[in-house]
């Protein structure tokens, strides 16, 4: 037998109360999302811890705004597609372009991807524009364009590979070879001797820069809510200290993967 109090009776319509009003809070922790990914190592892969450093900034700052991401790792041209349709919230890592601001909105930037000259330390080079390079012998990879290479003079002989270009390099048949900072330290940290990665050094001042977003589908209706929950989530990642860390553990070779492809 129960005995029904006016106590009693206050009391469940205060436990009714607080369950409504953390209720809300429970949904958004349970909330996922699905954003589209691609082979970019060490920025992103599927075969890296946290699907590659950038994906897990991402994460990390959808996850400080109690959301979850569900990455779809597709090739690049159907990741867009699938972002750009709908069919998924959104697409990582992109620069902003003409065409792409038709068809998404972007967040504020993730990373500033670095192209630098790689180069032997006891060859130093020595540019202050595109066409200083011409005096020196160029490596490049065939299907890649480089920002410098309608410089006057300025000629690259093009192989298959970056691996064959740093071989090339180590033998001192070229002098320069260009790539992003992070994709090139992946290729020697995974193909090369730690005594010739001693030997490859960069110059200091980048010859390509590039910022990168989160692109969310204009066709998907939630896409403005999540970009301002991102960006918020980012600075405060940023402001955490997390960001860093996370950029530091790339740099001590944390993010490693035996997938070696770049990034369209």
């Amino acid at each position: 037998m129960s005995i029904s109090t006016p106590a009693a009776h206050y009391l469940c319509a205060k436990i009714l109360l607080l369950y409504i009003a953390i209720s809300p809070f429970y949904s958004n922790a349970n909330e996922t999302i699905t954003i589209t990914n691609g082979e970019w190592p060490p920025y992103l892969s599927q075969s890296i811890d946290h699907n590659g450093y950038v994906s897990h900034i991402v994460s990390d700052a959808f996850k400080l705004k109690s959301i979850n991401v569900k990455y779809l790792f597709r090739p690049w041209k159907r990741a867009i597609t699938e972002a750009k349709n709908g069919a998924a919230n959104g697409s990582i890592v992109w620069s902003v372009t003409e065409d792409r601001i038709k068809d998404f909105l972007f967040s504020d930037p993730v990373i500033i991807g670095k192209s630098v000259l790689f180069h032997l330390k006891e060859k130093p080079i020595s540019w202050n524009s595109f066409e200083d390079l011409a005096q020196y012998k160029i490596g490049g990879t065939l299907g890649y364009e480089y920002r410098f290479e309608h410089a006057k003079k300025v000629t690259i002989e093009r192989v298959a590979s970056d691996s064959v270009n740093f071989r090339k390099l180590l033998s001192g048949r070229i002098d320069i070879f260009p790539s992003d900072k992070e994709a090139g330290y992946l290729i020697l940290n995974k193909q090369f001797s730690v005594d010739d990665i001693t030997k490859i050094t960069y110059h200091p001042v980048a010859y390509d820069e590039t910022s990168y977003s989160l692109m969310l589908s204009k066709k998907h209706p939630d896409s403005v809510r999540l970009l301002k929950v991102f960006n918020e989530g980012l600075q405060a990642l940023r402001a955490s200290g997390k960001y860093q860390q996370i950029i530091a553990a790339q740099q001590s070779g944390k993010y490693r993967s035996h997938v070696v492809t770049r990034h369209r």
